[in-house]
């Protein structure tokens, strides 16, 4: 089942970025967000979107945008992937690259 899960992972990831690249018209906003994180269900029901951009390039949040949208890269999965039942997709927004840059700063004023 882990082989399946990651065989759809990575599937999820280049059929979202695409859609991401092909949603957006404005090229600031294609090259500031990206994809870091997808995880799959066991049971192939859900599936979870982690998207980070730069937030001080963006005065927008993009998450609701995302959220409104969701149904829509649900079809296209369902499309693109041979599923049963397409997954619940939901976009979370990835903080870690945050914390790593703050950490990041830290350890440069510490030094």
């Amino acid at each position: 089942m882990q082989f399946r899960k990651k065989r759809l992972e990575k599937a999820i990831t280049f059929h979202v970025n695409d859609w991401l690249r092909s949603y957006y018209d404005d090229p600031d906003i294609v090259s500031n967000v990206s994809l870091t994180g997808v995880i799959v269900a066991d049971d192939l029901s859900y599936v979870k979107l982690y998207v980070h951009w730069n937030r001080s390039s963006l005065e927008k949040d993009l998450l609701p945008i995302l959220e409104q949208q969701s149904f829509k890269v649900r079809k296209l999965l369902a499309a693109a992937l041979s599923f049963k039942r397409a997954p619940v997709v939901k976009f979370y927004y990835d903080e870690e690259r945050d914390e790593f840059n703050n950490l990041c700063q830290v350890m440069a004023e510490i030094n």
